[in-house]
């Protein structure tokens, strides 16, 4: 309850009560009035030594016995608190206050029902009370009963439409419902009525933060901290705004400006332990996310980003068990289904682990993909048009494009719709039917699926997965780049160190130049950086020979066309590694210690690409000890063994 409410239900209990007096001034009112001007006050004891004066001359004074009452609940003594406004009521009946003043009692005790009866009867006495229409809507929210709160705020501003509190707790009713225009138009009114509302703003920003207007939802945010300075909840969920944009340290900031005005915070230790996840300080996420489980044991947050700390740590039995937990205090919390997802597609059980991968489309980390064709189900497609849409990466869609012909078999007419740099390499695929790379291409489909939605309509498998030796094609033609490497002596292998630095892992995935640069001393080998956009550390390595191919690779068809040039393709985790694996070249991948889930663990091979062989690190961010490996098995290959 806000304190402009808290002040509003005061003054009406003040009010109402005084009314039940004489209408002349008496020594009895005067000491009255004392104690309530010491209860509001903050003058707690002064107005309990003065209510009970009254009580020794007159035990049956209403409005004492009730205030009294109403004081003990403002100590928090809510026995003594209800002992005293039953009195009040068996004084009076049919007194709407006390009965609304007892419900509040009952509200703060977590006694949802007993505080719904006590409302209902300061109702039946007074209908057009409206601050108990306010109190029984928050009273049926805690119960669970949406429907009846709603009604009841609905009633609330109906009797009083200036209550910018009711509008408020209309709206982030109705947000949780996902109601999403009903509860702007709430929290509108809200801030109409008052704009400088900081609880208003906070959850307008969240609704903002909600639609991707990040920038907008921050400028809520700040306003709601600078008319106060002391929102712990403001400050924290200003935090999360900043980490959805990517601005982890501003993040961690505004994290630590919480906690300073309330330790004992554990949603705003729960976003930190994210945010120190996310910059892979994990020893300090793992103790931010236990003290906030310490505190709330229940939040499905917290035991998802632990589920996803025990996940990076390799610990997948235990992720397991805490997305498990998440899933079980909330069933509609999707990151902790789409993070279960992940690590049982790790461990290679696809079954469960294709069926929680759905998840990702309600997680904040993915966009809608915005075709609102119904989503196909795997039923034959004869007489329809299906449209098949890439998601994600460049090596997402290489790594599913092989699905086409199981989808093609099952009639229709198959349309993809694909980034502009694959649109060359997919259109030598018989089975698609019309390839696009715009929107306005799309011709009029009956439905519609992801690329990464397939595995699961066809219940892939590590048995079942589709995996020729190759099923995309490249060809070496008389071009540039044909030129360029056929002039290479030895053995001539393709390096790719980085990937994409727009992925959130690619700090985990990536390695660098300079690590790569022992490689160019095995002596038989002629090296080609298939690099596209290169950095200005990568240049130490070209001028020791390496050469770059940056310029002439313009589309995934090129990099296709120089991978069938070369003898083998050494890469860290990139769509490179895939387009080597989907072309049946010899490849050699890099992984981090826990890789993504396509890898699996603790295989040299690949279910997905027979032709790719993997080295794995043993700890995180041992990259040495894999290109020590690739070194000692690259003089190998040179000498023939």
């Amino acid at each position: 309850m806000s304190r402009a409410l808290r002040r509003r239900q005061k003054k009406g209990v003040k009010s109402t009560l005084g009314r039940q007096n004489a209408p002349s001034p008496s020594p009895e009112q005067d000491k009255l009035e004392s104690a309530v001007a010491a209860q509001k006050g903050g003058q707690l004891a002064q107005a309990e030594s003065l209510y009970r004066e009254i009580l020794r001359d007159d035990p049956a004074h209403l409005q004492a016995t009730h205030l009294l009452g109403v004081l003990y609940s403002e100590m928090g003594q809510y026995a003594q608190a209800v002992s005293w406004i039953e009195k009040a009521l068996q004084i009076r009946p049919d007194f709407a206050e006390a009965y609304n003043n007892l419900g509040n009692v009952w509200l703060a005790q977590g006694r949802f029902a007993e505080a719904v009866t006590c409302y209902r009867s300061a109702l039946r006495y007074k209908p057009d009370f409206f601050v108990a229409c306010y109190n029984l809507g928050n009273a049926c929210k805690a119960l669970g009963q949406w429907e009846l709160a709603l009604e009841s705020y609905r009633r609330a501003v109906t009797l009083y439409p200036d209550f910018a509190e009711a509008y408020l707790n209309m709206g982030s009713l109705l947000h949780a419902r996902e109601r999403i225009a009903e509860a702007a138009e709430c929290y509108r009114h809200s801030l109409a009525l008052r704009p400088d509302y900081p609880e208003a703003l906070v959850n307008w920003g969240l609704m903002l933060q909600e639609q991707g207007h990040l920038s907008q939802a921050q400028e809520q945010f700040q306003r709601a901290v600078t008319i106060r300075p002391g929102y712990p909840e403001a400050w924290s969920r200003w935090g999360v705004a900043l980490q959805d944009a990517g601005d982890l340290h501003g993040a961690m900031e505004k994290y630590q400006r919480a906690l300073s005005l309330r330790p004992q915070f554990p949603e705003a230790l729960s976003h930190m332990g994210g945010a120190l996840l996310s910059m892979e300080r994990l020893t300090e996420a793992q103790d931010a996310l236990h003290a906030a489980l310490a505190m709330n044991p229940s939040s499905p947050e917290t035991l998802s980003n632990l589920g996803s700390l025990l996940h990076k740590q390799g610990r997948m039995e235990e992720a397991l068990h805490h997305f498990f937990q998440a899933q079980a205090n909330d069933p509609h919390f999707a990151e902790a289904y789409f993070g279960a997802g992940l690590t049982q597609l790790l461990l290679g059980d696809y079954q469960a682990g294709w069926q929680n991968y759905e998840w990702r489309w309600r997680t904040k980390g993915f966009q809608p993909h915005g075709h609102q064709q119904p989503l196909w189900d795997g039923t034959p497609l004869t007489g329809r048009r299906i449209l098949l849409h890439c998601e994600q990466g460049l090596g997402d869609s290489v790594q599913f494009i092989r699905f086409i012909p199981m989808v093609k078999e099952k009639g229709g007419t198959v349309v993809v719709i694909c980034p502009p740099s694959l649109y060359r390499l997919f259109s030598q695929i018989k089975a698609i039917d019309l390839l696009v790379s715009r929107l306005e291409d799309i011709p009029r489909c009956d439905c519609q699926m992801p690329l990464m939605s397939l595995a699961k309509v066809f219940a892939i498998t590590l048995e079942t997965i589709p995996a020729p030796v190759a099923y995309l094609t490249g060809e070496c033609e008389d071009s540039i780049i044909k030129k360029r490497l056929s002039l290479l002596p030895g053995l001539k292998v393709g390096l790719v160190w980085r990937g994409n630095p727009r992925y959130k892992n690619d700090h985990i995935r990536s390695t660098s130049a300079s690590m790569m640069g022992p490689l160019l001393a095995v002596t038989g080998c002629s090296f080609v950086s298939l690099q596209k956009e290169v950095q200005d550390g990568d240049r130490e390595l070209f001028s020791q020979g390496c050469v770059d191919l940056s310029r002439d690779l313009a589309d995934f068809a090129d990099t296709a066309n120089a991978l069938t040039c070369l003898d083998l393709v050494i890469s860290v985790d990139t769509a490179v590694l895939h387009l080597a694996g989907a072309l049946g070249r010899p490849a050699w991948g890099l992984l981090p210690y826990v890789p993504d889930w396509r890898w699996l663990r603790d295989r040299e091979g690949s279910p997905w690409y027979p032709s790719i062989r993997l080295f794995r690190q043993y700890q995180p961010g041992g990259w040495q000890e894999v290109i020590d490996a690739i070194i000692f098995q690259l003089h190998r290959v040179v000498q023939g063994k």
